[in-house]
């Protein structure tokens, strides 16, 4: 079943290409199980705005003006090469139907490199009749063995060694015969299609998607570690992380358009109530800023993962909160962090002079930071071996260092309710720049694509990433070399996100260079 199977992995992301139509819900989750630790599906004829995206991407990232005919004609090799008198256009395209997906039964397999995953291909056919011919042709042609002809319940299938293939109702299922046997089960009783912890984060991934995943981290994350062989010894601090803040599943969903692709990740939180990023802490930065990051209520946040670490009882962890201590002059306790409110960084400019990087916190206590700024200055004196000057104008207590190569200083200071630190540049610059990001058009564009209800708290114009990350010595990787032309395709990245209740959804958009 060699061919029978490349044709289908070819299938699932290529036909998506090649399609054209469109189709309603998908019902293929109803025959999966519903403790499968990853399922994911994808369409495969998109219509209208979904087809033009995926023909954009191929042609401005890829070089690729006709993937239609690229695809089609790796099927038609593919089959070819084993001996199958069949093309996509004449033999699959006829009775292929709306989606595809698969299911992972088990990593178990994975520990094992002999052995095949118990996994599962999933597609929807228009015409049973058709797709059982293609079925029967291919199997006739290339099995080195005897196909053995079954049925489990009421379903026949066809079994060429271990591997079964055949038709529940209209969707064709190919894999091992366990897992063909528990796709039957799924469609004539419980799956995944019911289960709350699957409907629950993919649902809220929204509408359009091109493809679509359901996986429990916990479990990938055991599995590569598995695969990998490594000494259990050496990844026991992951443990505790594993069966906690790991251990809950996450649904990823892809959208395109013709100038942006995006992903948006759904997960179930518990406890951190209505929460959202607040474009305001990233707008009000220095236009020009290449990198801007805005975190709100930064204190709780890291008050919530320095508790989790304190609890996951990883080994270590008191070594680390020590370490902690002794670099930033603070502890890091329950309440040592309730004074840090909002917060927000920025880079901008690529090369010295004209770099600057910069942080931004609101605090609600005027002396919360003091000890981390006394701790910063010594650090800084030593590095550099300069003496520090008074704090920046208008600070209430700070300090400034002059430093030549960067064309500009570093200041750090306190300044009513905020804590600045700016490397490269002054303090009132950061707070009140001369033109804000929110006006900057390379912002505006960037962000126009993750929607109302994303309030933007990342952005990265990426020719400027690249730039600095050249100079950091990527250029002399010859893998960063290959990626180039692909990469230079791309012109920004925006992410955003919000918590809802129980439900936890972020969208991350890449949008292409014109």
């Amino acid at each position: 079943m060699l061919a029978f199977g490349a044709s289908l992995a070819l299938l699932l992301p290529g036909a998506a290409i090649i399609g054209c139509g469109g189709g309603e819900d998908s019902e293929l989750a109803s025959l999966v199980p519903p403790d499968v630790p990853l399922y994911a599906e994808v369409v495969l004829r998109p219509e209208g705005d979904q087809a033009e995206a995926i023909e954009s991407f191929a042609e401005r990232v890829a070089g690729i003006e006709d993937p239609a005919a690229a695809i089609a004609a790796e099927l038609d090799s593919s089959l070819a090469d084993d001996g199958v008198d069949a093309t996509f256009a004449e033999d699959i395209e006829p009775w292929l139907g709306d989606r595809g997906a698969v299911f992972v039964r088990s990593f178990e397999s994975l520990d094992s490199p002999s052995m095949d995953p118990e996994a599962a291909v999933l597609v929807e056919v228009s015409d049973a009749d058709a797709a059982q011919d293609f079925i029967d042709e291919t199997l006739a042609t290339e099995s080195e063995g005897e196909v053995e002809e079954s049925s489990y319940g009421d379903v026949d299938y066809q079994l060429d060694g271990d591997t079964a293939v055949g038709l529940i109702d209209d969707f064709l299922v190919f894999g091992p015969e366990d897992a063909f046997k528990v796709a039957v089960d799924a469609s004539e009783g419980e799956s995944l299609a019911e289960s709350e912890e699957y409907t629950q984060p993919t649902e809220g991934l929204g509408d359009d998607l091109l493809a679509s995943a359901y996986v429990e981290l916990g479990a990938a994350i055991e599995a590569a570690i598995a695969s990998e062989d490594l000494d259990p010894g050496s990844t026991r601090l992951l443990d505790p992380l594993l069966a906690g803040p790991l251990s809950d599943p996450v649904a990823v969903g892809l959208t395109a358009t013709p100038d942006a692709a995006g992903i948006v990740l759904a997960s179930i939180v518990d406890g951190q109530g209505d929460i959202a990023t607040d474009a305001s802490l990233i707008e009000t930065l220095p236009a020009g800023s290449w990198f801007a990051v805005g975190a709100p209520e930064a204190g709780d946040a890291l008050a919530r993962f320095l508790d989790q670490l304190a609890n996951a009882g990883l080994p270590g962890a008191g070594s680390i909160r020590k370490a902690v201590r002794e670099a930033t002059g603070f502890d890091p306790r329950p309440g040592s962090l309730d004074w840090l409110g909002d917060a927000s960084a920025f880079v901008e400019g690529t090369s010295a002079p004209g770099f600057t990087a910069g942080l931004i916190a609101e605090i609600t206590d005027p002396t919360g930071p003091r000890k981390l700024l006394e701790r910063v200055q010594t650090l800084a004196e030593r590095d550099s071996g300069l003496r520090s000057a008074a704090p920046p104008e208008g600070a209430d207590y700070g300090f400034s260092l002059g430093v030549p190569s960067l064309g500009g200083g570093a200041e750090a200071g306190v300044i009513d309710d905020h804590l600045v630190a700016v490397l490269g540049g002054t303090v009132a610059q950061a707070l009140d720049p001369e033109s804000e990001l929110g006006d900057d058009p390379r912002y505006q564009e960037a962000v126009e694509s993750l929607g109302d209800d994303f309030p933007p708290a990342l952005f990265v114009h990426l020719p400027s990433f690249f730039e600095v990350a050249e100079q950091g010595g990527s250029a002399a990787d010859p893998d960063y070399r290959a990626a180039l032309p692909y990469l230079e395709a791309f012109e920004s990245l925006a992410a955003g996100s919000w918590v809802d209740d129980e439900l936890a959804l972020t969208r991350v958009i890449v949008s292409l260079a014109d």
